[in-house]
């Protein structure tokens, strides 16, 4: 039936149909009251969600509790970072990171995101000495840390530093009370800051801030004080207490300069590149991301938060000197806590690093676990995450990354225990023929009981004639490959592919084996285009245009496309420019899979929020899009929410921002067809339908992005069309043959620009009168509008829907 109907279609579009009654306005008779409600259910102007109800899971926050936008997801700077190893102590503050270690102290001033480096200081005590006589001190410090103190101990003489938010407060502590001789101290500072006094300490700058190293001042153990001299020669700075303090000094001595940072632009930094997760065991979303400490020092932050939007807890997965970025974040339902996985570059090697997220005090549990061994040769990048939530033994996470030869590029990939042990490797696609980039991996293993696989997808870019092509296979529970990789897809020659997403799987009654979708953006042209594909297995069932099926516009960039599911349709968030130079927009669409192989949109263009460049910048656009995950797919099958984060632009810095998205529209058994004109708002109208496929149940058809405040009425047809401005009309009919007029719910689109109707099957009005649907039938229906373009009098129509009635 399907491949007839697909015929069926392609005839009446190629053909047109003929002209039914001039598409002006309305006749006298046709203009009556109406009983329908007019409601706004999509695309809010205020960017808030509508909710319905929904059966609420036994251990979590019920879906109708969801709302968005959540508090903001940001990284906590009023509070002090530790992250401890055998070789040093790492502290980041709000205006620093400092390493101390048994070789001394590495203070690296935070003088803003743009800074194109790190500009660290480090400091050594290398001599002490009485009246010329040297003090004895170890060479290698042992390293003591007690709450905010490391004490590096070095034998006569103990380096305190003490941490506090926005500074550092070294301290030489001597036994040297009652001696009759100066005493010196002289320490390595190595630099390439610029050194200069300040006052009566010093500054280390560059036109970015500097490093305050304040006024020194000793102390006894009364509490008496004095004021330290300092000299600066060079790298070489002296500290000298004087005899006449230490002759009648009691208890031991302190000798106490601070480290403060100077920041010529203040901004916090930019938080980019945002993933998610969901823990069911816990109810709360996981939050990674990026926060850029220089152009070659980035961190990766998490926040974990609440399933109602509160509570946010946060720590550092690493924040070191190297380069950790592209993050990515999974779950495994029956274990409180997440996979997060991420590339770190640096001075010994490029790795992909994992750490696992406890939710339970909200922090990084134990090490960091690197899945690749350095390479000068090889650069490995953009690892995502799979968990899964099945209930048997197989509890496992899945990462896969890409690995870069020089020549062409792998896809490789690693299995993990639940705990973040290193388990086994995959090596899924290593040909040398092609590139292999940008690969993917869904969520989850999905639901154990019909599902209970990963899906897999990569770019693949024959390196003969640089033709694209999407690959996949599947992993079953146990991570093994279940089929050898495919090409799903192949572009024509020209066309290439990049951000590339993967979906879990969703059972359907129309096809036998699970479904699962694929977005990536195509550019063959002046513009990139986001596409969804569905595939089942390495087979493709259909792949389509995402803002043609939107009714949306064409002309303008979409960007970094990413998927999720629940247990009733797929979700797709995308970044969007509007073709002015402002700041991208990221949306949300929401869509079922029907008739099994077409695209129904049940919720349109959700808007985020923008996504953008902060002003003054020329190297950052987007970063990530807009991130997504579900709670279905951390397990929570009968939750219909998810999570979505994405960065902004303000100012001059670039921050994160969570949202709760709940599709509240429900399942739209009738796919949207046919491509028309704007209407007076610029947008295109556009119409769903909901309700189930019966010829008795009562259905709901629902037109937005309509001029507010205007009249319209739903038409029905049998047939298909595509004909240009009839009569006076200024758009496109898509409904043909004998077509029949809801005159009698004529209805005001309000200031919501949006127009509802209820009907049932057993009364489509047509020409000689209302008749039933019958099961086995395809009707289409569409919405005439008035409209009115430079104060003249139109008309326009929707884009139309087709349902198969059963």
């Amino acid at each position: 039936m399907h491949q007839t109907f697909v015929s069926i279609v392609k005839t009446a579009l190629l053909a047109g149909a003929a002209m039914g009654p001039a598409w002006g306005l309305p006749t006298q008779a046709e203009n009556r009251p109406h009983s329908a409600v007019s409601r706004a259910t999509e695309s809010p102007a205020n960017g808030e969600f509508f909710m319905e109800s929904r059966p609420p899971a036994s251990d979590a926050l019920p879906d109708s509790e969801v709302r968005g936008p959540v508090e903001p997801i940001e990284v906590d700077r009023e509070r002090l970072y530790y992250q401890s190893s055998e070789e040093s102590t790492w502290v980041r503050g709000k205006t620093y990171k400092a390493e101390v270690s048994a070789h001394g102290f590495t203070y690296i001033p935070f003088l803003g995101s743009r800074a194109p480096r790190n500009y660290p200081v480090s400091v050594r005590l290398e001599n002490a000495s009485l009246g010329g006589h040297e003090i004895e001190i170890d060479d290698l410090a042992d390293v003591r840390r007690t709450g905010d103190r490391v004490t590096l101990d070095r034998g006569a003489v103990r380096v305190h530093y003490d941490f506090a938010i926005e500074s550092v407060e070294q301290s030489f502590a001597l036994d040297v009370a009652g001696q009759t001789s100066d005493l010196t101290l002289e320490l390595e500072v190595v630099t390439e800051l610029a050194g200069e006094p300040l006052g009566d300490g010093f500054s280390f700058g560059n036109d970015l801030g500097a490093v305050q190293y304040s006024e020194a001042f000793v102390l006894d153990g009364t509490g008496r004080s004095a004021h330290v001299p300092a000299e600066l020669d060079g790298s070489r700075l002296t500290l000298t207490v004087s005899a006449a303090f230490l002759s009648s000094a009691t208890g031991p001595i302190l000798v106490d300069p601070l480290f403060t940072t100077y920041v010529v632009d203040s901004a916090e930094g930019f938080q980019r590149d945002i993933e998610v997760a969901y823990s069911n065991q816990t109810d709360r979303f996981l939050y990674v991301y990026e926060d850029q400490f220089s152009g070659t020092d980035v961190d990766i932050y998490a926040t974990d938060i609440t399933s109602g939007g509160q509570d946010p807890r946060g720590d550092y997965m690493d924040f070191g000197t190297d380069d950790w970025t592209d993050p990515s974040a999974a779950s495994i339902y029956q274990v409180g806590t997440s996979l997060v996985a991420a590339t770190s570059s640096g001075p010994t090697g490029n790795f992909i690093v994992t750490r696992v997220w406890d939710y339970g005090p909200g922090a990084f549990l134990g090490g960091t676990v690197q899945l690749t061994t350095p390479n000068p040769s090889l650069t490995f990048s953009g690892p995502d995450v799979g968990g899964t939530w099945t209930n048997g033994y197989e509890l496992r996470y899945v990462v896969v990354w890409t690995a870069d030869f020089g020549p062409d590029s792998d896809a490789q990939g690693a299995i993990l225990a639940s705990d973040g042990t290193f388990m086994s490797s995959l090596f899924l696609d290593s040909s040398l023929d092609h590139d292999s980039t940008d690969i993917c991996i869904s969520k989850s293993a999905g639901d154990p009981g019909s599902v209970n696989r990963w899906n897999v997808s990569w770019i693949n870019r024959r390196l003969a004639n640089n033709v694209h092509s999407v690959e996949v296979t599947q992993l079953n529970a146990v991570g093994s490959v279940v089929f050898p990789h495919e090409s799903a897809l192949t572009l024509p020659a020209g066309s290439s592919i990049d951000e590339l997403d993967v979906s879990d799987a969703i059972t359907f009654p129309e096809v036998s084996t699970p479904v699962y979708t694929i977005a990536y953006d195509q550019s063959s042209s002046a513009e990139e285009d986001t596409f969804i594909a569905f595939i089942t297995g390495s087979n493709l069932i259909r792949s389509v245009e995402l803002q043609e099926s939107e009714h949306a516009e064409l002309s303008l960039d979409q960007a970094e496309a990413r998927l999720a599911c629940n247990a009733e349709e797929f979700m797709v968030s995308y970044l969007e420019e509007d073709g002015s130079g402002n700041p991208y927009q990221a949306f949300i669409t929401a869509f079922d899979f029907t008739e099994g192989q077409f695209l129904s949109i049940s919720e349109r263009r959700v808007p985020l929020g923008p996504v953008g460049a902060p002003s003054g910048t020329t190297t950052y656009t987007v970063g990530g899009g807009a991130a997504l995950a579900s709670r279905y797919s951390g397990g929570l099958i009968s939750s219909l929410s998810l999570a979505a984060g994405h960065d902004v632009g303000i100012g001059s810095s670039a921050n994160v921002q969570g949202h709760l998205y709940f599709p509240s529209n429900g399942y739209s058994p009738a796919f949207q067809y046919c491509y028309g004109n704007p209407n007076s708002t610029g947008d295109r109208g556009f119409i769903r339908l909901s309700g189930d496929r019966s010829v008795t149940g009562v259905k709901d058809m629902v037109a937005t992005a309509l001029p507010p405040d205007t009249f319209g009425y739903f038409l029905v047809a049998s047939d298909f069309a595509t004909v240009a401005n009839p009569g006076t009309s200024a758009g496109v009919l898509c409904v043909g043959g004998d077509i029949g007029r809801f005159s009698n719910d004529i209805a005001n689109s309000g200031p919501s620009g949006s127009i509802t109707v209820s009907f049932s099957p057993q009364q489509l009005p047509q020409p000689d009168g209302a008749i039933a649907a019958l099961p086995g039938e395809f009707w289409q229906f569409t919405l005439w509008h008035r409209d009115s373009v430079g104060g003249v009098a139109t008309s326009n129509f929707t884009n139309a829907v087709s349902i198969l009635f059963e």
